[in-house]
Formats: C-alpha cells, sequence, structure tokens
C-alpha cells in the first residue's frame, strides 16, 4: 500500500443519552470505541494498531452531550482495510462489550458517513481514495511559501530526545522554543530527508493532560499547538509533510494524537469540511443560557451607555431573542444598533441599544462556554478567575509552601498586564484550543483595541481569563526551575527552599516573562525572609499563618 492510498472520511453521529466530563480532547474515548467494536474482527496475533485507522476529533472542548446533539468525526482508512471497517460499522449498534462514554446503540448511534474527498456516501460508487496524484496540487501551491505553519490541535507526543532528562514533558513548548536537538527530532519524527528548521519565535504551545482508561486511569500528554518551520526545499519532503499532516506523527497515533493541519490543505483539496457539530457559538446563543448569565449581573452596575441589568432584565425574554437573532442574521456589532422590546414603560424608544451592557452580558456568557475549554490548559499556580480556586485557596497554597520549607522568595507585580498581552500569540493559543470554532470571530470584535491602545481592553469580562491562558507559558518555565508560584492576576508570590544571590529570582521572573513581550513592575518588589511577614492579597503571613482577614474586593491590578 502506498503512503496516499487511503479514504477520508467523515462518520456523524447522534448523541442518544446526556454524556458528561467529557475531555478536551476527544481521541481517547473514540478510540476506545473502535478498539472495543473491532476485537471480533481481529485476526490471531492482530491488534488494532495494525489496522491503520488514524481518528480526527471535530470537537474540542466540549464539556458535555445532551440527547439529539450530533458529533462528527474524521478518520483516515487505508485502502485495504475499506471492507473489513465497513463490516465493523455495520454491526456497530450490536458490537458485544463495548462500554464507555461513547458506546454505539447505547449513548450514539452512527447515521451517516460521508467520503471527505468525493463528497458521497462511503461506500459507494463516486467515492475514491486520495492518491499520489491528488496531493500534487498541495506541493506547488506550498512550494510558493517560505514558511509552512503545523497546527497540532490534538495532542504531539514524540519519543524522547538523546541525552534528554527523564520526565513526561521532555517535548513540550519549551522543547521546540529553546531546545538545540528540537529540529533534529521534529525532522526524525516527520521523515524528512532534509533537516526541519524551525522558526523558533512563532512556535507557541500549551501541554494538555488527558486521562482515560477504565478503574484506574492512566495520564497521557502532549503538545498542543503550532509550529513554524521553513519550507523544505525538495518537492520529495512537502510530499512526505503532506501526508504526514493526514496520518499523524509521533507516539499513540491510534488514540488520534500527532494529526495536525496544514493552512489551506483542506480547502485547495475541496475537501467536506469537519465541522463542529455543536459550537461553542450555539450555546452563546441560547435564551435560557442568556438569562442565567443575566442573573448574575449585579443590579447597580449602570455601563457607559446608560443601560442596567435592570433595564435588560424588564426588557423582557423578547429583547434576548432578538439579540440572539441578531448575533445569527450577522446584525450585531458590538456597541452598535438597538433591539425592540416588549415594554415601552421605561420610555425608551427604538428598544435597548446593542451598547455595553447587551456586549458584556454576551461576553459573561462567552467566558462561562470558554472556560471549561481553557481551566485544563492552566498550571496549579494560577489561582484568580478559576473555578475552584480564588483568594483562599491560593493563601492556603501560600501557607502550606511556607509549611513545607519555601521560606524564601521574593513577591512581585506584573506590568499593565492586558495592555502588554500580545495578540497574535494569544489568538494561536486560541485557534488550538478551539479550531473550527465561530465563537473567535465574536472574540475577535470584542477583544479588538481601540486607537492608541494595544493588547486586552480593560474592564472586558473576557480578558482575565485570556490572560490566564496567555501566562501559562510563563508558569511553566518558572515551574521547572523548582521554584514554588502563586499567582493571582498579575501578583505573584516566588519561592524556592534555599536563599539565592540577591537578584536571581528576578533575573528568572524577568527572563520568564520576556518571550510573553512582559515585565515586572518597577518598585512592587519585596524580598520574603524566614519569620518575617510578608502580605499577600491583602492578608499579612509569617511562617504560614495568617494574620487578621483584610476583606478586599476582587480586584484586577493591571
Amino acid at each position: 500500500m502506498g503512503p496516499t492510498d487511503f479514504f477520508l472520511l467523515r462518520l456523524d453521529w447522534e448523541v442518544l443519552k446526556p454524556i458528561l466530563r467529557v475531555p478536551h480532547f476527544q481521541g481517547m474515548l473514540w478510540s476506545a470505541l473502535f478498539r472495543h467494536a473491532y476485537n471480533p474482527w481481529l485476526k490471531n496475533g492482530e491488534s488494532f494498531h495494525h489496522t491503520g485507522l488514524v481518528l480526527e476529533p471535530a470537537d474540542f472542548g466540549v464539556a458535555e452531550y445532551a440527547p439529539g446533539d450530533r458529533i462528527a468525526l474524521g478518520l483516515l482508512v487505508p485502502v485495504p482495510e475499506a471492507e473489513r471497517l465497513f463490516q465493523v460499522l455495520s454491526g456497530l449498534d450490536q458490537a458485544p462489550g463495548i462500554h464507555g462514554q461513547f458506546a454505539p446503540g447505547h449513548t450514539v448511534r452512527l447515521r451517516h458517513i460521508t467520503c471527505r474527498f468525493s463528497g458521497a456516501p462511503w461506500p459507494g460508487p463516486n467515492t475514491q481514495p486520495l492518491g499520489l496524484a491528488d496531493l500534487r496540487p498541495l506541493v506547488e501551491h506550498y512550494r510558493q511559501e517560505e514558511e509552512l505553519k503545523l497546527w497540532f490541535h490534538a495532542p504531539l507526543r514524540l519519543t524522547k530526545p538523546p541525552h534528554c532528562k527523564n520526565g513526561g514533558r521532555y517535548c513540550g513548548p519549551t522543547f521546540f522554543q529553546e531546545h538545540p536537538l528540537a529540529d533534529a527530532h521534529l525532522t526524525r519524527a516527520l521523515g524528512l530527508e532534509a533537516g526541519v528548521t524551525l522558526v523558533r519565535e512563532a512556535c507557541h504551545g500549551l501541554w494538555l493532560d488527558t486521562a482515560y482508561g477504565r478503574g484506574t486511569q492512566k495520564i497521557i500528554g502532549g503538545f498542543c499547538g503550532v509550529l513554524t518551520m521553513r519550507r523544505p526545499a525538495s518537492d520529495t519532503d512537502l510530499l512526505r509533510l503532506i501526508t504526514a499532516s493526514f496520518s499523524g506523527i509521533g507516539k499513540n497515533r491510534g488514540f488520534g494524537l500527532g494529526v495536525f493541519n496544514l493552512e489551506k490543505r483542506d480547502h485547495l483539496l475541496d475537501l467536506v469540511p469537519l465541522i463542529k457539530q455543536r459550537p461553542l457559538l450555539s450555546a452563546l446563543l441560547d435564551c435560557d443560557g442568556l438569562g442565567t448569565t443575566l442573573e448574575t449581573l449585579f443590579d447597580e452596575d449602570i455601563w457607559l451607555d446608560g443601560i442596567t441589568s435592570v433595564d435588560l432584565h424588564l426588557a423582557g425574554n423578547s429583547t434576548l431573542d432578538n439579540l440572539c437573532a441578531a448575533v445569527q442574521e450577522g446584525r450585531y456589532r458590538p456597541g452598535e444598533g438597538t433591539m425592540s422590546h416588549d415594554d415601552e414603560a421605561d420610555g425608551r424608544e427604538g428598544g435597548i441599544p446593542f451598547g455595553e451592557g447587551v456586549d458584556r452580558l454576551l461576553q459573561k456568557r462567552a467566558v462561562a462556554l470558554l472556560a471549561p475549554g481553557i481551566n485544563p490548559f492552566l498550571s496549579e499556580s494560577c489561582f484568580a478567575f478559576r473555578k475552584g480556586f480564588g483568594r483562599p485557596r491560593a493563601l492556603t497554597t501560600l501557607r502550606a509552601a511556607i509549611a513545607s520549607g519555601y521560606r524564601y522568595g521574593i513577591t512581585a507585580e506584573i506590568d499593565t498586564l492586558f495592555g502588554a498581552v500580545d495578540r497574535p500569540r494569544l489568538w494561536s493559543l486560541l485557534r488550538t484550543l478551539f479550531p473550527r470554532e465561530p465563537l473567535l470571530d465574536l472574540l475577535a470584535c470584542w477583544l479588538a483595541p481601540k486607537p492608541g491602545e494595544q493588547g486586552l481592553p480593560r474592564n472586558n469580562p473576557l480578558s482575565p481569563i485570556l490572560s490566564n491562558l496567555y501566562l501559562e507559558a510563563f508558569e511553566t518555565r518558572l515551574q521547572r526551575r523548582g521554584l514554588k508560584l502563586i499567582r493571582y492576576a498579575s501578583t505573584m508570590v516566588v519561592l524556592c527552599r534555599k536563599p539565592l544571590p540577591a537578584g536571581r529570582l528576578q533575573t528568572w521572573i524577568a527572563e520568564a516573562l520576556k518571550p510573553l513581550k512582559l515585565t515586572l513592575a518597577e518598585n512592587k518588589t519585596q524580598t520574603i525572609h524566614p519569620g518575617r511577614e510578608l502580605v499577600f492579597l491583602g492578608r499579612p503571613i509569617i511562617n504560614g499563618h495568617g494574620g487578621e482577614r483584610c476583606n478586599q474586593p476582587d480586584v484586577v491590578r493591571c
């Protein structure tokens, strides 16, 4: 079988029962489904790995499904495996011993199979595999590019490079940004003849750990993000790179790990898209969900346009219906236009304007939807604006760290955090976490800086959670040095077990912030010594014991 002789399929599933606690990356769930379904069809000594199937989930960051929801799954099928796959899928709902969250005939049902290359139902006379000649136009196109971006929405898990220390994250984001072996290691994984040259400053990503298995769960992790590389010089290497984007690279490809995309690849091949069947934008435009979010807005809030949350309550449910329709039809523009409402008793003619109040309602709803997809990527050092974390847990963690021997360090503050965020880098992270997500178009409008401004807008509900995502790389760099970090918004405590030379910690923090184009605030750094009082989040702490409680509101100092 040649390396390009395969079918590209799209499998559309219907959800039959509620499915909860779905991980950000669903590859392990789909792999379990196919492994169990294939068991009766495997020959002696044969494993699921020998089938050559490659999974490509379309949904990322969807935490749960309701009955009637649809799920799309991409599947690469080598031509020799096609007949057996059809037999497996034909009896899928009756397959014995299938358990787990995605269980055919119980929680999900296969509805349609489409050939992504021809657009015809599969199998059928009009379906055809992808062949070598079909990839030639891609070679011609990418030959004109100086740089290529490899988007890893599914985690990339490479083998441990030679002479690297043991540990599960040896090929994380910092490996591709800094390690001298990164180019050669990626070259081997891609199977290229000539060496890869990474554009390291344009390699951004995160590390994702995913639990899988029944009973005693296992954890498997990998790099998610974008790797930017110089274009391979030869057409042969270009063709190998394109083929690898479909089949995946690295370890655990049976889980769908290591599959990546090249920009414009699917468009140039005119493939049937893997559309996210339950986009976050649809959940945003749910009137019940917006109504729940509206209840969380403070009654005393008065926005710059004069609208209050009370006004939105009095406007009635039709206001939310009209707002959802305006967004769907493209009539909504942040801060512009009006929408009608039922009750004109408040004297407001022409309806409620699309102003700050309406924007804030949508933005707070967006935060609630984005958080389940972002939080799994955040480190344990981040405590602000996260469910289950917050000030009390930050203080408890600080006391425990001091009690366990972390008695030296500094308190510090990041200077103008929101205003200094590098938007292209942040956008790369969002595109990684939420591929094929139309909600990102709305985010681009909400987060657009005003003339003379940069970074993220202040007083925007989205800015805190996005800044947490942006700072994950900073926190990881410090943790790799064995430091204990407790960060709340722009304020942080960095601790170590032994005293360090003067200025060493400040230097390490500055080095970790530099790639993010951030700096420490001047005159906001204080040294921590054993037995001396330190103040964090308005609370005095000595040797791990808190002083009197200081009730201060959660204010972002950026």
